[in-house]
């Protein structure tokens, strides 16, 4: 007994002097064992910064995927609970997370429940429940209701709301004024970096269908000032024309700042880069 005593006491010692200084340490720690597929020691890392820290946000959040990564997901549901409630930021993610867990669990009711609360919070990404693991949502009558709804939310299926920007010729530029065409539309912002590098394939589709008169092509920086988009293509193009563009390398917004480019404006209106084609949204 004084031997497993003695030797208790020398762990604790041990820990204790590697005891990480702030809880951002301690989560980079835990992340480190979870790469090194050592979930244990991240779960008893995590428990003890709870200990010391409290129940944060990013605590519980780790510390869910870490019982997760055990195969516990009976022991990681209430804890996602906890990490919802305790998050300042309403994530409609944080809800699906909830809803994975009690998949797990084979647990349809509360799936429901929480993929009901993620729609409420603003879900609308439902590409991301086409993957075989969520069959059992899609394959419940309650399912179709709620792609409904998202749907509907997004506009699929209604007319595109009506809106006018200003062009770098200073020329308005209304989507009501393109009535009877096809109409391409790219949102996108010159810090995102997912946005630039689909600019080069817009160029491409542009260069392809732009002699149908039939079709239009609209390239809507949001929420950057005009003044930064009139001055885009001098500081990062260089001179370069968009054929130039090495293959494979990531491409820049040159491709759209030629004269035979899709229309480009800046519109004043805020919105989210996840409503670009190309999407930069973090969950």
């Amino acid at each position: 007994m004084k031997r497993l005593m003695g030797i208790f006491c020398m762990c604790f010692l041990l820990l204790g002097g590697m005891l990480p200084a702030d809880e951002a340490e301690v989560l980079g720690k835990a992340e480190q064992l979870s790469k090194q597929k050592k979930p244990a020691a991240a779960l008893e890392l995590l428990e003890s910064g709870i200990r010391q820290f409290g129940e944060t946000e990013g605590f519980l959040a780790a510390k869910f995927q870490a019982l997760l990564d055990l195969g516990l997901p009976k022991e990681a549901l209430p804890i996602a609970i906890r990490r919802v409630e305790k998050a300042e930021r309403k994530s409609p993610w944080h809800c699906i997370a909830v809803m994975e867990i009690c998949l797990k669990l084979n647990d349809l009711d509360g799936a429901f429940t929480w993929l009901n609360r993620a729609v409420e919070r603003g879900f609308l990404d439902y590409s991301e429940l086409a993957g075989g693991e969520y069959s059992a949502l899609r394959n419940d009558p309650r399912y179709a209701p709620i792609l409904g709804a998202i749907k509907s939310r997004i506009g699929i299926g209604s007319p595109a709301r009506d809106f006018t920007v200003t062009l770098l010729s200073k020329d308005p530029f209304s989507l009501a004024g393109q009535k009877g065409k096809v109409v391409l539309i790219d949102f996108w912002a010159t810090w995102c970096p997912p946005c630039r590098e689909g600019i080069i394939h817009l160029k491409e589709y542009y260069d392809l269908f732009k002699a149908r008169a039939s079709r239009s092509s609209a390239s809507v920086s949001m929420p950057t000032a005009a003044k930064s988009i009139s001055t885009w293509p001098q500081k990062n193009c260089n001179g370069r024309s968009p054929s130039r563009e090495r293959p494979g390398k990531t491409p820049s917004p040159c491709s759209t700042a030629s004269t035979s480019s899709p229309l480009i404006g800046s519109s004043t209106a805020a919105g989210p880069c996840a409503t670009s084609a190309s999407t930069c949204a973090t969950r």
